[in-house]
């Protein structure tokens, strides 16, 4: 059998991404205990929550941490918990653009299908739902690669920073 190379783990990193992650799972938490509370006033939803009816403040949560964390770990010059975004040497552009393409496919066909079951029939015809898709995706790739190679130019710019000051002590 052939063994895996272990990876070398940096511990200050692991240590980093680790308080985000305790961050994350305590704002999850309180979240989901916010969730639960307004569910329980099903009945009666207290002045100025009537829209989480609707939208789900579950849904909320989630994305509310989900972006908070993003936000974190650029700040300390990481995507995730395994790369070193800011130490690579220029921006994985094949790889952001594949994974953008997905992501923009994926929602497209979605969106095209909730389209066609929402509206029962074939609305706008072929070249509509054919607009809708293309234009998905295009969306996609061009906000995910520009806010990936905005937060990489962040965090390579903050990592820079983070060493030039340990440099100095």
């Amino acid at each position: 059998m052939m063994q895996r190379k272990k990876k070398a783990v940096d511990e200050r990193i692991v240590r980093e991404v680790n308080k985000i992650y305790r961050v994350a799972y305590y704002l999850f938490n309180i979240g989901l205990c916010m969730d639960l509370f307004l569910k329980g006033y099903s009945g009666h939803i207290p002045t100025g929550f009537e829209a989480f009816r609707y939208i789900g403040f579950e849904a909320i949560v989630l994305i509310g941490v989900n972006l908070i964390v993003l936000v974190m770990l650029c700040r300390k010059g990481l995507m995730d918990d395994e790369t070193r975004y800011a130490e690579s040497d220029h921006f994985p552009w094949k790889h952001y653009l594949m994974e953008s393409l997905v992501a923009g496919a994926a929602i497209g066909l979605l969106a095209c299908i909730v389209r066609a079951i929402g509206d029962g029939q074939l609305a706008g015809g072929p070249l509509a739902y054919v607009f809708l898709f293309v234009s998905m995706v295009l969306c996609m790739v061009i906000f995910v690669l520009l806010f990936a190679y905005i937060s990489y130019r962040v965090a390579k710019h903050r990592r820079t920073r983070l060493y030039g000051d340990q440099e100095e002590r």
